[in-house]
């Protein structure tokens, strides 16, 4: 988004106050704990001033491993975006727009046409321009991904040297927001 002209926000860092104030429109108490916490985020967003917030819903996504299942987003992640447009509705609440376009991504040729076709109807983006944003985010994610297979390496070499332990942590991306990890890693 920031290749194609975008000043991009991010919500602040999840803390006790950012929870509550979203507490108000949680529809449900079961839901899990991450999900309540959208409704602070989507808060804070306001505050902080943006004229537009993106929330998609993925229902689908290529896989990383052979589990069948592995392909679909949990339920609660994929269909909150409609829950926050029902519960906070940021248009009638704060005027600011509300994006959840609806993705299935099942290759990344799925992924590239549905992002081209909403960058397009939404705000006029040609396919080319789109297309090379998506090639510079797919690079990005790629520098990251080696990134944290080097440091992650690096880390078993050292308690290999060391002759200690190393924990390895595995978890939803979600899980390094410290309110919901609880401090686990520290």
């Amino acid at each position: 988004l920031t290749a194609l002209g975008f000043r991009v926000m991010i919500s602040g860092r999840s803390n006790h106050d950012l929870f509550e104030t979203g507490m108000e429109s949680i529809p449900s108490e079961n839901v899990c704990y991450p999900a309540k916490l959208v409704h602070g985020h989507i808060r804070n967003l306001v505050d902080a001033g943006v004229d537009r917030i993106f929330m998609p819903i993925i229902t689908t996504v290529p896989t990383e491993n052979r589990a069948e299942t592995s392909v679909s987003m949990c339920a609660v992640v994929k269909g909150y975006p409609m829950v926050v447009k029902s519960s906070d509705d940021p248009v009638r609440t704060w005027n600011v727009p509300f994006d959840t376009p609806l993705f299935h991504w099942f290759s990344t040729t799925d992924r590239d046409r549905q992002l081209c076709a909403y960058l397009r109807e939404t705000f006029g983006i040609d396919e080319d321009m789109a297309r090379e944003a998506i090639r510079m985010a797919d690079d990005a994610q790629k520098s990251f991904k080696r990134e944290l297979v080097e440091r992650g390496a690096a880390a078993l070499d050292a308690a290999r040297e060391a002759g200690t332990y190393a924990v390895v942590l595995a978890s939803r991306p979600y899980h390094n927001d410290p309110l919901v990890n609880h401090r686990l890693p520290e």
